[in-house]
């Protein structure tokens, strides 16, 4: 009889100790929580994050499941991980109905593919369940993601769907990402670009103006001829009355770094703005044509102490003698320097004191400041001449 019980006992702790085990086996649910955690609190972007949540969700863990608010978009945004596994969580993001699950997943999910730009990640959403609300803002932030392939897919979907308004603001990053293209991708870049111009309520001759000032971010001469294609008159001025050549001698002056490399700065621009300034010479701009403020292109040139660009238009032969609204020609721009009134030594310590001052303030070295006062009177000499 002993020994019978000590029998039913010892089933008893193995059948106890079984059923503790199998309480104490993770679940689903739990595993991938582990994993969202684990990735929160991690420097590193592991793909293993993504194996592991992929593995947590084929065992039937619900997609909706966070860590102190960090979600599976979260770590799809944030971790690098192969681009397969990715995608295929983001595909099981998608049927698990994370859109319908979580409040706003369905915005998490859109903004998550409109960030990317990538295809693959459109064409899922697009065959899913979830509805893109805000079609206007899909679109133009994959128009600003800069890929062409995706851009083109989005505009030919929704193509009907995007507003008057919208469409000519996507015209900017549009044009910014034709000119950045890469060669083999500029032509599917100018593609899109035509999307938005055929339909956009924007007047066709902004066009030129928005890659005039844009242009030292890389646009090519050649650029101008593929622009043409959406009649872009060179001789046409925008609502400030500036003309093309306006626009791009407006943004010299920004493209210098007062700095450690000013010098080599001032030399890049020069040479990378050269080939367009020549081009819409060539073009037949109206070299005399003032803006709203009464500037002509060669005052402007002047002010920016735009050595190549005076050259360029004095050989043109422009009226020099043109004021603006404040009763300046260009060569008021680059005025004499003041005379010496005392070559005594306080003078001297004076100036070296001034320069210093200068130089500190500035980040300027003096050697710049030599350079821009020699430039500044190779200008001024070009204008009196």
């Amino acid at each position: 009889m002993i020994f019978s019980i000590s029998r039913f006992s010892g089933f008893s702790l193995l059948l106890s100790i079984a059923l503790m085990l199998g309480g104490c086996s993770q679940s689903p649910d739990s595993e991938l929580r582990d994993v969202i955690q684990a990735w929160s609190e991690s420097d590193e972007d592991e793909m293993s994050y993504t194996r592991r949540a992929l593995a947590a969700i084929e065992k039937g863990a619900d997609v909706s499941v966070d860590y102190e608010e960090y979600t599976l978009v979260d770590m799809l945004g944030y971790t690098e991980g192969s681009p397969g596994d990715r995608l295929a969580l983001f595909i099981a993001l998608l049927r698990g109905g994370y859109h319908s699950k979580v409040e706003d997943g369905a915005y998490q999910l859109v903004s998550l593919v409109a960030d990317s730009g990538e295809t693959q990640y459109i064409n899922a959403l697009l065959e899913s369940e979830v509805v893109i609300d805000d079609i206007d803002y899909f679109v133009s932030e994959v128009v600003e993601s800069g890929r062409p392939d995706a851009s083109r897919l989005v505009l030919k979907r929704f193509e009907s769907q995007i507003s008057q308004e919208a469409r000519a603001d996507f015209i900017n990053a549009a044009l910014l990402t034709a000119i950045q293209a890469s060669a083999k991708d500029k032509a599917a870049a100018f593609e899109n670009l035509n999307l938005f111009v055929s339909k956009a309520t924007m007047p066709s001759k902004e066009i030129l103006h928005l890659a005039a000032f844009v242009a030292a971010e890389g646009l090519d001469v050649g650029d101008i001829d593929l622009l043409k294609k959406f009649n872009a008159a060179i001789n046409v001025v925008d609502d400030d009355q500036n003309t093309p050549l306006h626009r791009v001698a407006n943004n010299y002056s920004s493209l210098i770094t007062e700095g450690d490399h000013y010098i080599n700065d001032v030399a890049a621009t020069d040479k990378r703005s050269l080939a367009m300034y020549q081009r819409l010479i060539a073009e037949g701009v109206d070299l005399n044509a003032v803006n709203e403020d009464g500037k002509s292109v060669l005052i402007i040139a002047a002010d920016s102490m735009n050595l190549p660009l005076v050259e360029l238009l004095l050989a043109q032969g422009v009226d020099r003698s043109i004021k603006d609204r404040r009763g300046k020609r260009a060569v008021d721009y680059v005025p004499e320097p003041k005379k010496k009134q005392d070559k005594g030594e306080s003078k001297d310590l004076a100036k070296d004191m001034l320069m210093r001052a200068l130089v500190a303030e500035s980040g300027l070295t003096k050697e710049d400041f030599i350079f821009m006062l020699k430039r500044r009177m190779a200008i001024r000499k070009l204008l009196l001449g």
